[in-house]
């Protein structure tokens, strides 16, 4: 991958938030493009971890002895495997609403908007941990609200580059709400 496809792929994501469809054209929806769009992992990776070690600090008490080599090795583990798990979640429920053939267009998609969403999701979860869950509320709201946002943008995401009927792209989001909250328990229990 060269920094003028990762440019492309941001560029491409961040039209797609704004609902529009010629985002698609920013993607190389290839097998060579759909392999390099998981470098965008080394981007996430980092302020996913700022953002666990955030909730972590604002909730202590859902990991309240764990000690920073175990939650990063859990961390590490989670990481890879939530974001394969959904896409291979995807990738069957594509099969099953005929639209297999958009699944790579799809994935190349939806590995670049993890940028756009960690933009929009990591000063929403540092707001949040600043108020606190006893603060004066505004932290949670604007965690919810990004978190809202996100979901329409990854309903956009499965409408324009899934090509998928209203209702199925609203299973892909409950798909992806269902995945984060299974591996989130999984963390919790692992930590």
């Amino acid at each position: 991958m060269n920094p003028l496809e990762a440019a492309h792929g941001v560029f491409g994501a961040w039209r797609l938030l704004h609902f529009d469809r010629t985002g698609l054209s920013h993607f190389r929806a290839t097998p060579e493009g759909f392999w390099n769009s998981f470098w965008v992992a080394l981007i996430a990776l980092p302020a996913e971890a700022i953002m666990s070690l955030l909730v972590l600090s604002a909730l202590p008490e859902t990991a309240p002895e764990a000690n920073l080599g175990r939650v990063t090795l859990v961390f590490l583990f989670i990481f890879a495997v939530r974001w394969l798990a959904y896409l291979a979640m995807i990738a069957e429920f594509s099969e099953a609403i005929l639209r297999r053939e958009h699944f790579v267009t799809y994935t190349v998609a939806y590995n670049w908007s993890q940028v756009i969403r960690i933009a929009i999701l990591l000063p929403a979860v540092a707001i949040f941990a600043m108020d606190g869950v006893e603060g004066s509320g505004w932290g949670i709201a604007i965690f919810y609200g990004a978190q809202v946002g996100l979901w329409v943008y990854s309903w956009v995401i499965a409408r324009i580059a899934l090509d998928a009927p209203r209702g199925a792209a609203v299973l892909t989001v409950v798909i992806e709400i269902a995945v984060a909250g299974v591996f989130a328990l999984i963390f919790n229990a692992l930590v």
